[in-house]
């Protein structure tokens, strides 16, 4: 029997938009097996003075996860997005947030 593993991943920002960063990301445990579905909560932040627009991406070793859109996120707000990962065809080994 394979014990657990890491299952952690990569987010990023994508588009023409500097003033937006991930400030947070939440899952319910750092450890999963594989086959089950681990859900992430991704906070996104507008630290410029415009309204912005962007992508978020949640991937590991290239492969994504999900991509969500942020529309007419006001300046100075915060914003949390949901994805769900099915580990069902990942790999047996540790992945590592790297932000």
């Amino acid at each position: 029997m394979d014990g657990p593993k890491t299952a952690i991943a990569l987010w990023e920002i994508n588009g023409e938009f500097p003033d937006a960063a991930v400030t947070n990301v939440t899952i319910p445990s750092n450890v999963t097996f594989r086959g089950l579905v681990v859900n992430f909560t991704v906070t996104v932040a507008n630290f410029g003075n415009a309204t912005g627009n962007f992508t978020t991406t949640l991937a590991y070793d290239n492969n994504t996860i999900g991509t969500q859109s942020v529309m007419n996120l006001a300046p100075n707000a915060t914003m949390s997005l949901f994805f769900s990962w099915n580990t069902t065809n990942v790999p047996y080994r540790t992945f590592t947030i790297t932000p």
